[in-house]
């Protein structure tokens, strides 16, 4: 009689642990996200990583998942939305808004909105980093005949013919343009240790092609670019799917390359840390040259044979 009652308290007990428990607080994703910054992040992280975070949630959670309770996105839509990026080229991003998320839910649960985190199961592959690719010159050329008369013409431009990197470009200020030393001051915030508002600073030529598409220098601190990054990358996309704007940089180092600038200055120009960067990427593009350069010359044998 005993052992029968206790085998009905034990189902009892697991009936009581199927019942699925609801949280009382509901809160839209994209308003805890809100929350999350503010609190959270804001205080604790630089602000060139702030942005970064909202960039990143901007263009792929606010209009997608965003929209959601937080009670209500599933493993399954996640997994979904991260697939997409995968497929869109995103690796990167998708590493980054998978970490995210990751932090997010894990605070929803803390501040009592969620009982367990959808966040589990999902699968995410490792970001593997890949090198850039430079644009070959009929890539080059369809692009800028594509960004003609667009509001994106002169700062994709001015990464081709600078090698700067996306940030370095949107931190370009009209007093960093040095039209009487044919200079520009080059700011960024590639670098471990710097405070918030802090810059690693460098200086290169100011090309007379530049001179085209950038305005006078003068003494304010107003930014030269205000665009929005996230539309810029997808209008880029656009024109070239297979490649992405840092190509640019590679694309420009590539130029040099070609033109037999000293690895040296090319370093300095494009502020590598470390001289091995530009060598390991300078030997690459040296290789391929070569062999572009060897198929000419047969090409000439088997013509001079014809």
């Amino acid at each position: 009689m005993q052992l029968d009652n206790d085998i009905n308290e034990i189902k009892n007990l697991l009936k009581g642990l199927n019942t699925v428990l609801k949280p009382q607080k509901d809160i839209v994703l994209n308003d805890f996200i809100t929350i999350w910054l503010n609190n959270f992040k804001k205080p604790n992280i630089k602000r060139s990583t702030l942005d970064f975070y909202i960039r990143a949630i901007r263009c792929n959670i606010t209009s997608t998942i965003g929209k959601f309770k937080v009670q209500d996105i599933t493993t399954l839509q996640i997994q979904q939305l991260l697939n997409k990026m995968l497929v869109q080229g995103k690796s990167r991003q998708t590493a980054t808004i998978y970490n995210l998320l990751h932090q997010i839910f894990e605070c929803c649960i803390d501040n009592g909105y969620l009982f367990k985190s959808p966040m589990r199961g999902v699968l995410i592959p490792k970001h593997k980093r890949k090198n850039g690719e430079a644009l070959t010159f009929d890539e080059e050329k369809h692009l800028l005949l594509s960004i003609r008369n667009t509001r994106y013409e002169n700062i994709l431009k001015f990464i081709l013919w600078t090698g700067c990197r996306i940030h370095e470009s949107v931190l370009l200020r009209y007093c960093d343009i040095d039209n009487a030393n044919k200079t520009l001051t080059i700011r960024s915030t590639k670098s471990k240790g710097l405070k918030d508002g802090e810059y690693i600073v460098r200086t290169m030529p100011l090309f007379s092609n530049l001179e085209t598409i950038l305005p006078k220098g003068s003494n304010s601190s107003h930014k030269v670019f205000k665009i929005g990054l996230c539309r810029m990358r997808t209008y880029f996309k656009k024109i070239l799917p297979n490649h992405k704007i840092h190509d640019l940089r590679h694309t420009f180092i590539t130029r040099c390359v070609e033109r037999g600038i000293n690895v040296r200055v090319i370093a300095k120009w494009v502020g590598h840390k470390t001289l091995s960067v530009t060598n390991d990427i300078y030997t690459h593009i040296l290789q391929d040259f070569e062999k572009k350069q060897a198929q000419l010359f047969e090409s000439g044998i088997k013509d001079g044979k014809e």
